[in-house]
This record gives C-alpha cells, structure tokens and sequence, in this order.
C-alpha cells in the first residue's frame, strides 16, 4: 500500500519545483530547440508528482536539473557561469601566488584558499563574484576545526595523491593548491579527477583544462 502524502509537503515540494523550472524558462532564450508552456508545465506536473520535499538534496537536484537540459535543448545550462568562475579565479591566482609567499606557511595558506573557493556553487545560490570577498574573509578566520598538521604529515609519507574537483572556478584554486604540494612534497605524484558530464556547475576536463591541471596532475 502506498504510504500517503502530507498535503502541505506536497504543495512545498510542487512550489520548490515551479520555483526551479522558470529557470527552465528563462533559459529557453538559449535553447536549441522550441519548449512551449505546455511542456513546461507538463514537465512541472510530472516532477512534483514524483519529488517529496524532503527528498535529499543531491537527488532533488538532478531530477531538477535534468528537466532544464531537456526543455531548453542546452546540455550545459551553465557554461557561462562556469567559464565567467574559472575566468575570475584565474584573475586571483597571481595574488595567491603572491601572498602564499608572505605568508610564512604556504600550505596553511593553500588549504585555506581550497575552503574560500569552496564557495563556488551555484546549486547553493553563489555568484562568482563572491569569490574575492570570501577569500578574504576566510584567510583572516580561525577555522573550528584544523586537520592541517595531520595531513602534512601523511603527505610527507606518501608518493601518490588524488585531488577530486568540486566545482568550475573553484578548480583553479585546486591548481594552486596543487603548485603549493608539488613544491612542499616534490616526491608527490597527483592525480586530479572531474566529472564526466554537465552537471550544475561541476568541474569537467574543460575546465580542468583552463585551470591548467593538466601541467600538474595526471
């Protein structure tokens, strides 16, 4: 028997959906092909039967997602945003470099610079040009919790290291991260993996590409 349905969940999940496809709208400016509203709204109708509103956020997503591929005609809706975040990250990486040297411990530094790219993510409503902004505010805050001793020192030990990228944008502070662990653990061999298709703003072989990861990892 199928376990019922708590209306007001219902109408939150249906709301959430509907909020989510006028994106798919908004993105049809661009689409290859023609979405009228009648398939928007089917689209709609079909998700919010499908989706409850405490379905867990990773699943919700790519259902969500999904549908905005397929009524738009675009496979990556968000291209841009990621070219415009590796664009704006890539501006940064001199002042990385720069001031990692007047830091007195660049891989304390890099690791933090790691947390600040973090930010980049446009799933969790970020815009690229939060990134400088959080930069700074990341670099003169304390973090609550501090593995950074450990993982130097199973770094020391080790001869091979996998970098699993997040997010486009945030890719190019991996770089960086990667320049500061070559030139503190020279014995280190990096491997560097991306996601294998579009989704949302994750970081692809393109974008590794414009962070220049291949210089440095496999």
């Amino acid at each position: 028997m199928k376990p019922s349905r708590n209306p007001t969940s219902t109408r939150i999940g249906r709301s959430l959906v509907g909020m989510v496809l006028l994106g798919a709208v908004a993105l049809t400016g661009c689409s290859n092909g023609p979405t009228t509203q009648a398939e928007v709204c089917g689209s709609y109708n079909e998700l919010a039967d499908e989706l409850e509103s405490d379905q867990v956020s990773g699943l919700f997503d790519r259902h969500i997602y999904d549908a905005i591929k397929e009524l738009s005609g675009v496979e990556d809706p968000f291209l841009a945003l990621k070219e415009e975040s590796n664009r704006m990250a890539l501006e940064l990486l001199p002042l990385l470099r720069e001031d990692a040297r007047g830091y007195g411990d660049p891989f304390a530094y890099a690791l933090r610079a790691a947390v600040a790219g973090n930010i980049i993510d446009f799933g969790a409503r970020a815009e690229p040009g939060d990134l400088g902004e959080n930069l700074a505010r990341v670099l003169e805050t304390e973090p609550f919790i501090d593995h950074g001793t450990i993982l130097r020192r199973e770094l020391e030990k080790a001869r091979r290291a996998l970098i699993i990228c997040d997010n486009a944008g945030e890719i190019v502070f991996d770089r960086f991260l990667c320049e500061i662990l070559l030139s503190e653990f020279p014995q280190l061999e990096l491997t560097a993996a991306v996601r294998g298709g579009p989704a949302i703003n994750d970081a692809l072989l393109k974008d590794a590409s414009e962070a220049g990861l291949p210089d440095l990892c496999k």
